[in-house]
């Protein structure tokens, strides 16, 4: 399966994984368990946003 560059360049190929496992929660059905992974997906974006703000990166 051929994967979007903007999910390797967030977490390389962990984030690929990750993503591709929650894809397979989904499709399984378990809910409570692609929430879970949905959250822990979307916490490292966040923190490369809050650091961006942090760093003050922005400003220049």
């Amino acid at each position: 399966m051929d994967q979007p560059a903007a999910l390797a360049a967030l977490g390389g190929e962990e984030t690929i994984n990750h993503h591709d496992k929650l894809i397979r929660v989904c499709e399984e059905g378990n809910a409570e368990a692609a929430a879970i992974m949905s959250g822990e997906h979307w916490s490292h974006p966040a923190g490369l946003i809050t650091g961006l703000f942090d760093s003050n990166e922005l400003s220049r």
